[in-house]
């Protein structure tokens, strides 16, 4: 729904309604229902943008490259308020590409061998998530051909950063239930009755839906967070290092 909207040509009506949806989008969805603000030049449309991504949970997850373009027009009385904005994007996007540049030149001494044993060990979790070549979880992507598809810096980025390059089919969800209990991770299947919620270990827990009092987009990854500071630097170069000769065979 979230790619349809996107795509659209959308009347002023419409943007306005659609605006406060933006507060509760998961950062997929954001990035797709932006998008038609960009096509739409009044000054009541592009004030119900800013006043509504202002309160969005996900803001922080859009490149600031993406809000530049649609509010490089603004009205004057406007300019602050999304300049403001602007700032708190091209600072969050400094400080994630400075910790992949103090990272990059470590990549060098990478060895692939090592790396399969941090993969597999248990201190990374990788192979409970992923799987390599039918070896391993299927919590996350399949990994078989990840060299083949991405360079050292988009594997080092998907580590270190995993909430910078979320994956559509596995976007995490959280999930309130009516005494409390908050869970978060990927639906592994739904029911009329239930949903089954992955998170990173175990078997997915059964929630039914008479229980949930929330369920929403998760703002970051089921992977964990900062494995640059739970491994240490030539862990995390190794573990690229055997990313990298994760080819399939033709």
């Amino acid at each position: 729904a979230a790619q349809m909207l996107g795509a659209a040509s959308l009347t002023k009506e419409q943007l306005i309604e659609l605006a406060p949806l933006l507060e509760q989008a998961g950062p997929l969805e954001l990035r797709d229902l932006v998008r038609p603000f960009q096509r739409n030049g009044s000054l009541e449309t592009r004030s119900a943008f800013l006043v509504s991504l202002e309160q969005s949970r996900s803001f922080l997850s859009l490149p600031h490259q993406v809000f530049s373009d649609i509010v490089k027009s603004y009205q004057d009385e406007l300019r602050p308020r999304a300049n403001k904005m602007l700032d708190q994007l091209k600072a969050k996007d400094q400080q994630q590409a400075q910790r992949l540049d103090e990272l990059l030149p470590l990549l060098k001494t990478g060895n692939a061998e090592r790396g399969k044993v941090v993969f597999e060990n248990q201190k990374t979790k990788c192979a409970s998530c992923h799987q390599v070549n039918s070896k391993g979880g299927k919590i996350g992507p399949d990994l078989s051909n990840i060299g083949a598809n991405r360079q050292g810096r988009d594997l080092l980025e998907s580590i270190v950063l995993p909430s910078a390059s979320l994956v559509r089919q596995y976007e995490a969800f959280s999930v309130v239930t009516t005494e409390g209990r908050v869970l978060t991770g990927l639906i592994a299947r739904e029911t009329e009755e239930a949903i089954y919620v992955q998170q990173q270990t175990g078997d997915p827990v059964m929630i039914p839906r008479k229980n949930i009092d929330e369920l929403v987009p998760s703002t970051v990854s089921i992977m964990p967070n900062d494995l640059d500071k739970t491994l240490s630097r030539q862990d995390i170069a190794d573990l690229v290092a055997y990313l990298k000769t994760l080819r399939k065979a033709r």
